[in-house]
């Protein structure tokens, strides 16, 4: 089936479905399809995807037939202001409910015609669909997504975001018709972000630790942090809805900060303090 997956951006989508498709054993192709054209304009087509497929199975037909296509960013297919939404943006929409609903395509792979039929294709379509979120968090003063459960506390209740939402933002109907299951990334909280920091494979803390050692050819002897910088850095980037790469974003200009100093071996240990953080300039620290 297809899936579509509305979710803040940073919020880990593409992360959840290239681990999926490891585990699982099955390609992923990546595309953002604003950056195809539909018939009769100029540009790659959305049919090159499948070309893609194919180079990424070694051209096994079968394999690639069953893979996973995200088609990410497809919420900048639609927009509130109908005029914006280029007849090609809808000829893409139209041209997406032939791939998905599955269809035979004859291809050129290697020189030779292929036919590649979609019918087994998991597509999935990704999107941040901030427009709808921060209307319906107008609407609603809050910022949750799923069923309004009540309460006392405003904060606590929740909005639902529905098929005609998507619809009125400017993606055809047919086209939210395709996505049998729609479902949600939720924003990451502050204890989120601080988890992410300490406990994440791909925690960006980490990876500043291990760049820094590999930098200095380990003549950096101690790198250490403070509980506070931890709390500061997940505050940071829960303010500036950056999502994950926020965290990224912060420890990447920390290491920028630091860099001469490490590469000509000023220094033999690095302390991360909010102090330091308040040293570097916001711009800086904040820069995406």
């Amino acid at each position: 089936g297809s899936i579509l997956i509305d979710g803040s951006t940073g919020t880990g989508k593409t992360a959840i479905i290239k681990d999926v498709a490891s585990k699982i054993g099955l390609p992923i192709i990546v595309a953002n399809p604003s950056n195809y054209s539909s018939t009769g304009y100029v540009g790659p087509s959305l049919t090159d995807i499948l070309v893609e497929m194919l180079n990424k199975t070694n051209g096994n037909l079968e394999l690639a037939q069953r893979g996973i296509i995200c088609f990410d960013e497809i919420d900048k297919l639609g927009g509130y202001n109908k005029d914006k939404i280029l007849e090609m943006k809808s000829a893409i929409q139209r041209e997406l409910l032939t791939l998905i609903g599955g269809s035979l395509y004859e291809i050129r792979y290697e020189g030779e015609v292929i036919q590649f039929d979609t019918s087994n294709i998991t597509f999935i379509g990704m999107g941040a669909f901030t427009d709808i979120r921060d209307m319906k968090m107008s609407e609603n003063n809050t910022r949750k997504i799923g069923i309004n459960v009540g309460g006392d506390n405003e904060k606590e209740k929740t909005y639902v975001i529905e098929e005609q939402d998507y619809i009125n933002y400017g993606i055809e109907r047919e086209l939210i018709g395709r996505f049998k299951v729609i479902t949600y990334t939720r924003d990451y909280s502050v204890d989120d972000y601080k988890n992410i920091l300490l406990n994440s494979t791909i925690s960006p803390l980490k990876g500043f630790i291990e760049s820094v050692k590999l930098l200095s050819d380990n003549t950096i002897e101690e790198i250490t942090y403070s509980d506070d910088f931890v709390e500061e850095v997940a505050l940071i980037a829960y303010n500036d809805k950056f999502g994950a790469r926020g965290l990224q974003n912060i420890m990447s200009n920390l290491k920028s900060y630091f860099l001469m100093d490490i590469l000509t071996k000023k220094i033999t240990r690095i302390e991360l303090t909010v102090d330091l953080l308040k040293k570097i300039k916001e711009g800086a620290i904040r820069k995406c």
